[in-house]
């Protein structure tokens, strides 16, 4: 091989690695195998509010009366599901705090020492 072939092969190899390097990063093409989320939680709570603004918007027409009593009993359940699981969350809340209490009060007296006054004032908290 002469050194006007070796300088050729080089630059032809440098040029296609550089050509398929910057091709591999073309805009708005994602790698191959690369994670692409479908939807944002932020336009996941657009579309649920959207979703909601749907139910509660008031068709054009005047509703008949069954159409008003079935609107009104969507409107119901979905308050009736939220209200539902709020109260479960606030009472699993007011469920943990009373353990936690009362394991520290069993502690205390398992060890059976008189608890000091500090102590007795952060369980009454």
């Amino acid at each position: 091989m002469t050194q006007k072939s070796i300088w050729r092969i080089l630059i032809i190899t440098s040029l296609l690695i550089g050509w398929g390097h910057a091709y591999s990063f073309a805009q708005n093409k994602p790698k191959k195998g690369a994670y692409v989320p479908d939807k944002s939680p932020e336009e996941e709570e657009e579309e649920l509010q959207e979703k909601v603004k749907e139910e509660t918007k008031k068709p054009d027409k005047p509703l008949t009366k069954r159409q008003g009593y079935k609107f009104m009993r969507k409107r119901d359940k979905r308050k009736e599901g939220e209200y539902k699981e709020h109260h479960e969350r606030i009472q699993q809340e007011e469920t943990y705090k009373r353990m936690k209490k009362s394991k520290k009060k069993a502690e205390m007296r398992n060890t059976r020492k008189k608890p000091n006054k500090i102590r007795k004032l952060l369980l009454k908290m």
